[in-house]
């Protein structure tokens, strides 16, 4: 597979970084859970859960930034940040076919030659400023 897609696993999973709120990667506080490759039935390792705290932490966080931010009320804001994500996505291409390959189960070639290219083109298709 992916040199670098295997040092993305490992780094989440040593780092127990399965929480994603406000930018950063935290570890979660809620019981842990057992990450089983659906290709070979085995245990990749675990990850906490997010917390009720967490969740609660995340959806707050989410719902300010998407109120107070430019997002809602600038079309052009939107479009550029939708170009900075296809962006990010292009770039870090190997990595996510990679994961998307271990958490689905699938072919890393398909996933780095079509799964991941179809995200790039539909963040820039949504890209387009609208009125």
């Amino acid at each position: 597979m992916s040199e670098k897609g295997e040092l993305a696993v490992t780094c989440i999973l040593e780092g127990n970084l399965g929480v994603h709120m406000n930018g950063r990667s935290l570890p979660g506080e809620g019981p842990h859970i057992d990450l089983i490759s659906p290709m070979t039935g085995t245990a990749l390792g675990s990850l906490a859960e997010a917390s009720t705290a967490q969740l609660d932490a995340a959806v707050g966080h989410a719902r300010q930034a998407f109120a107070s931010g430019p997002w809602a009320r600038d079309a052009a804001y939107r479009a550029g940040v939708l170009r900075s994500l296809a962006e990010a996505v292009e770039a870090d291409a190997e990595v996510i076919a990679h994961l998307d390959a271990v958490e689905a189960g699938k072919v890393f070639a398909g996933s780095v030659s079509e799964d991941v290219p179809d995200v790039v083109a539909n963040l820039r298709f949504f890209a387009v400023p609208g009125e």
